[in-house]
């Protein structure tokens, strides 16, 4: 679909939505997820019959339901367009907990891109831990590992 469809598409969604009730707009939701109208109805608490009447008064549903499952993905897509700020505030939260500050600070600078370019990991017998460094491999920002030779490992970087 390209976007002029998509446009008319969402006008037409739109135009139609304005014209339902309140009840109805939840019923539209409801039926979103309901594998047919008197599922949708039951698990709302109102009678099926009640849909079959507010469709033989003309109310748009079954064009609303199938414009609005064509647009399902956008509308997802949506959605979580919208929860980014909220998800930042809660990040940001958790950077004044000492206790997860770190982890948080990780999640934020990995989801920007901007994580640093190695991580260490310590390994072996506790009475003598041996230290390894792992360079991420698709890190654009970390420094480009040395060639092998007789002073760096099999991967560059400093032997151990």
């Amino acid at each position: 679909m390209n976007d002029g469809e998509s446009e008319v598409k969402q006008n037409d969604l739109a135009t139609l939505l304005k014209v339902l009730t309140p009840r109805q707009l939840d019923f539209i939701r409801e039926r979103l997820d309901a594998e047919s109208d008197a599922a949708a109805a039951r698990r709302m608490g109102i009678r099926p019959t009640l849909v079959a009447q507010w469709k033989e008064k003309g109310a748009p549903l079954d064009a609303i339901i199938h414009l609005a499952k064509l647009d399902s993905v956008e509308v997802g897509i949506e959605r979580l367009r919208r929860l980014v700020n909220p998800a930042l505030d809660v990040l940001e939260d958790e950077l004044i907990d000492k206790r997860s500050r770190h982890q948080a600070a990780v999640q934020i600078l990995d989801r920007a891109g901007l994580v640093a370019g190695s991580k260490t990991i310590v390994v072996g017998d506790p009475a003598n831990p041996v230290t390894i460094l792992v360079e991420y491999a698709n890190n654009p920002l970390a420094p480009a590992p040395a060639a092998p030779g007789p002073d760096t490992g099999p991967a560059g970087g400093t032997a151990l």
